[in-house]
């Protein structure tokens, strides 16, 4: 038999500079996607990055090469290993056209496998839950994450961004061609 109040979505005590946003069991499943879309949409000076699967959808992505297009510093790191290479090539794939776009794309080479999904836009607003950029934790899967408009949390991920950038390679349109 069916208990309801055993799926029923949980209430969740909040406050203004957090937001749960999830993509459950409900018939709109496009609340994370468009959490980001709407901080890419608003970014006047960066965007950073950091995903362990990187396939945004079309959208999304025209909403980076926008923002890069806009004088946006556009920063991703990206895993250099996984545990799925397809998603690997598939991502590699991407990287002509961020690159042409402008945005900066690195690879994660310490050593370890990067399982980090964090996004942090001009200290303002930043996200770090379970879900990739990819069609797969987007779509599909049960993911949540946690939207933080918090400015001390912000410069916290961004400055972990930026240490994290001495872990990574930066990724070159003429490398990308070879």
């Amino acid at each position: 038999r069916y208990d309801e109040a055993r799926f029923a979505r949980p209430r969740v005590a909040g406050c203004e500079q957090l937001r749960v946003v999830g993509n459950d069991f409900a018939l709109d499943r496009k609340g994370i996607r468009r959490a980001y879309e709407e901080a890419f949409a608003r970014a006047k000076e960066r965007i950073y990055l950091t995903h362990a699967y990187f396939l945004p959808p079309a959208k999304m992505l025209k909403a980076l090469v926008r923002a890069a297009q806009r004088g946006v510093r556009v920063a991703v790191i990206l895993a250099a290993t996984t545990d799925v290479k397809l998603v690997l090539y598939a991502a590699r794939g991407l990287y002509p056209r961020l690159i042409k776009a402008g945005i900066e794309v690195y690879e994660w080479k310490a050593g370890r496998v990067l399982h980090a999904k964090t996004a942090e836009v001009d200290g303002r607003w930043c996200t770090i839950g379970s879900s990739n950029l990819d069609p797969l934790s987007l779509r599909q899967n049960l993911e949540v994450n946690a939207i933080i408009t918090e400015p001390s949390l912000c410069e916290a991920l961004e400055r972990l961004f930026l240490e994290d950038l001495q872990h990574c390679e930066r990724v070159t349109l003429t490398e990308v061609k070879q």
